[in-house]
């Protein structure tokens, strides 16, 4: 269930679908990591000398993987033929699940297989977010990868069981990249800068590599959005094979929302697949000076130092909660003094967020909702800007009348008083923050006037959602707090 929810995950939070796992021949993404001896590890540095790089990309609580790691197969290869033997062969062990940590690593802390640095020689890595798993296609662990020198992946199929996890086998394979050589001209781009967020003007980073054997003295590369170049720029210089420049595209203007960026090399080269790259960037929403911030904490809370604050541009802090209580439900209204842009922090330090039924929103005095989280996943706070303008936009309303909702917040039952102008059909629907339908109950033709209606709360879970009334001439919304 762990290994599908990394894809899952990480296929979710970037807003693409789930990619297919890596073939033979397939462009190897670049990275530098730093190990848990403070090393750094460039992947191309490695290639670029003429070494296969072995990837091991595995899971501390994961039980293939142990059985692959204590078969001391790699071990092995590592002292005849790592930089203490012949220096063939570079082996980087990577722990690719975020949500790991290094007392799972070192078997202190469940769930954990055992000791996976005791005895280790090869370099162990425990990845801080979910890039590498991303960019290498992970499906499931154990996966173990060859980066040959020409900076092409090997999946050799009998790597897929344990009974042909031998160190004749893996070196045969090993050997089989002897000869192979990167295409003559090849250029490519690549970042792990996903999902950057600005309330103004955004700026896109990317590396530029020459992953063919000639050395690329230039190169045009633009950047699109809904298939329309919005920037371009015309790099020149020289970069041997395996070499990379930072570049970025600056001051780019943004819509509001999502913006799915792709950053691509115009023209066509020797390998069209490592051309282009999607960097989906967000514009911060809009909100007006007067905020609500909804909260119900989960029962670690004070355990775990949870609490909110706003930042503004110079990193004041303008507006904070203090340290949260356990299982209790709060709404703090802020009235924000200056326009401009602000960065929403809720911070916990146990690393989980508001499990179990917690969550955290704020919306303002329009109904704009600017943040909303629970589950941190990895990370011990969670930092989101918005954009504080006095003339923020209103969400949309009909003619047909007006809506009020009580109690609100609410746990069984809500009543919904509905002034109508006119007659008309109605039909109330329940709608996540997200935008996704969680159902509809209709109501039939009700006549002008006044209407008081009971709706129940049973089916949905501890949140924030939206009540929409729908009717034959527009329509009619309200938040709805379930606690």
């Amino acid at each position: 269930m762990k290994q599908f929810y990394l894809s899952l995950f990480f296929a979710l939070l970037l807003g693409l679908p789930l990619h297919a796992q890596m073939e033979v021949g397939q462009w190897a993404p670049p990275f530098t990591l730093t190990g848990l001896d403070g090393n750094q590890h460039r992947l191309y540095d490695y290639l670029s000398e003429g070494k296969p790089v072995i990837l091991d990309l595995a899971a501390a609580w994961c039980p293939p993987c142990w059985a692959e790691h204590e078969s001391g197969v790699l071990k092995e290869i590592w002292d005849t033929y790592g930089p203490n033997g012949t220096d063939e062969v570079m082996i980087l062990f990577i722990e690719a699940d975020p949500g790991t940590n290094y007392n799972q690593l070192i078997g202190i802390e469940g769930p954990s297989m055992g000791n996976w640095v005791e005895g280790t020689p090869y370099p162990i890595i425990d990845v801080p977010d979910y890039g590498i798993p991303f960019a290498y296609r992970l499906q499931a662990f154990p996966t173990i990868l060859l980066i040959c020198p020409d900076l092409r992946v090997k999946v050799p199929e009998m790597w897929s069981g344990i009974s042909s996890w031998t160190v004749e086998n893996i070196m045969a394979q090993l050997m089989s990249c002897d000869g192979a050589t990167p295409p003559d001209n090849d250029a490519s781009v690549f970042t792990y800068d996903f999902y950057g967020s600005d309330c103004y003007e955004g700026t896109v980073s990317f590396g530029l590599f020459n992953s063919g054997a000639n050395p690329l003295t230039s190169a045009e590369v633009q950047l699109k959005r809904n298939d329309e170049v919005v920037a371009s720029l015309d790099w020149s210089g020289e970069l041997a094979f395996g070499q990379e420049e930072a570049l970025q595209f600056s001051n780019v203007p943004l819509e509001a929302g999502e913006n799915e960026f792709y950053v691509e090399l115009a023209g066509s080269d020797d390998d069209d697949a490592n051309n282009s790259i999607g960097v989906p960037f967000v514009k911060a929403p809009q909100s007006s000076r007067n905020l609500t911030v909804y909260v119900q904490t989960d029962e670690n809370a004070e355990e775990e130092n949870t609490r909110w604050f706003i930042e503004n541009e110079n990193g004041i802090i303008v507006a904070e909660s203090g340290a949260l209580a356990n299982n209790e439900y709060s709404e703090t209204s802020i009235t924000l003094e200056a326009d401009g842009c602000y960065t929403m922090v809720m911070a916990d330090d146990g690393g989980d967020g508001l499990v179990n039924g917690g969550f955290i929103l704020i919306s303002d005095d329009n109904e704009n909702v600017i943040f909303e989280g629970s589950q941190f996943g990895i990370r011990d706070e969670i930092r989101s800007l918005f954009l504080v303008q006095s003339t923020s936009r209103t969400q949309e309303v009909s003619e047909l009348g007006s809506i009020s909702v009580f109690p609100n917040p609410a746990q069984s039952q809500l009543t919904v008083k509905l002034e109508l102008t006119q007659s008309s059909n109605i039909t109330m629907e329940w709608v996540s923050l997200i935008g996704e339908s969680l159902g509809a109950q209709p109501f039939g033709q009700l006549k002008a006037g006044s209407h008081q209606l009971n709706l129940g709360l049973a089916a949905l879970q501890p949140g924030i959602y939206y009540l929409f009334v729908h009717s034959d001439t527009g329509r009619l919304v309200k938040k709805v707090v379930k606690i």
